[in-house]
């Protein structure tokens, strides 16, 4: 449905249609997942707060107020 909502976009009128455009709608970027990084173990005191602009024990404080409004699209977001 998007697809053809955005053909109707491109191209007003059929004589204008290019059979060549539906391989580009194909082509897609391959997907490419960042590995988190560890922040609590990689960084020591002093970075953590020039980091993050706040200590390890606030922000374990912050996360512990509000763990239970976190919102993860997949089960992988959940440790």
């Amino acid at each position: 449905m998007a697809r053809e909502s955005l053909e109707n976009l491109i191209f007003e009128r059929e004589e204008e249609y290019d059979p060549y455009f539906e391989d580009e709608l194909d082509r897609r970027r391959p997907r490419w997942i960042k590995e988190r990084s560890e922040y609590f173990e990689n960084y020591d005191d002093l970075d953590f707060v020039t980091h993050f602009r706040l200590s390890k024990p606030s922000a374990l404080s912050v996360l512990d107020m509000i763990e239970n409004q976190l919102e993860f699209p997949t089960d992988s977001g959940k440790r």
